[in-house]
């Protein structure tokens, strides 16, 4: 019970984490509003598009990282100290992403700096995902009666991040649109992963 409890006050600290960010991503837009006076909408949204193009892919961005710590999160029924420290990196990378994300709306969304940071940014959240998984997968006092996590998925989705962090400071002229990979690593990591599981399944029988 003290387990769950917890887990609990975990999860509850962790989504209010997420929400302060997304909600920082916002403020530089209610700045823009604030300061246009008499401006029309339509010069506010062509002369900041920068910047609202910067909120719509971070907090997309945010939404997606969430949902991810949420399956992993949503079956458990404790947590040890790994997942506690895990988890506190994860968070860290979270809340830090409106600092690049200023950066390129700042810019012209290609600096190297800016790119790396914002790529390198999302690598270290999903590499933290990845670890906690390592650590749920091998405490199965952690699951209870769920089945065993497979850690390949989130091995591809680390990887993929980790290639376009790369690809990013080698190629910074494409800029962000390296974050497709990130888009298609979420279903090449599912498909993976269920071919897996298919292929076992015929071994074993």
């Amino acid at each position: 019970m003290e387990a769950e409890k917890g887990l609990e006050r975990l999860v509850n600290f962790s989504d209010a984490v997420v929400a302060i960010a997304a909600t920082l991503l916002v403020l530089p837009l209610v700045d823009v509003v604030e300061d246009a006076g008499d401006t029309g909408l339509r010069e506010i949204f062509v002369d900041h598009r920068g910047d609202l193009v910067a909120f719509v892919v971070s907090f997309a961005v945010i939404y997606r990282l969430w949902l991810l710590h949420h399956r992993l999160f949503r079956t458990l029924r404790g947590y040890n100290t790994a997942l506690l420290w895990t988890n506190l990196l994860w968070l860290m990378s979270i809340v830090f992403l409106p600092v690049p994300t200023k950066l390129i709306s700042s810019g012209d969304g290609f600096g190297r700096d800016a790119t790396a940071l914002y790529l390198g940014t999302i690598a270290i959240a999903l590499l933290a995902l990845l670890i906690q998984r390592c650590v749920i997968a091998a405490s199965p006092a952690l699951r209870g009666d769920v089945t065993d996590p497979s850690v390949l998925s989130s091995v591809i989705a680390a990887g993929t991040a980790v290639v376009a962090f790369a690809l990013g400071l080698a190629f910074p002229q494409i800029g962000l649109w390296f974050l497709m990979l990130f888009v298609v690593s979420g279903p090449l990591g599912a498909a993976v992963e269920n071919r897996w599981r298919s292929s076992a399944g015929r071994q074993s029988v």
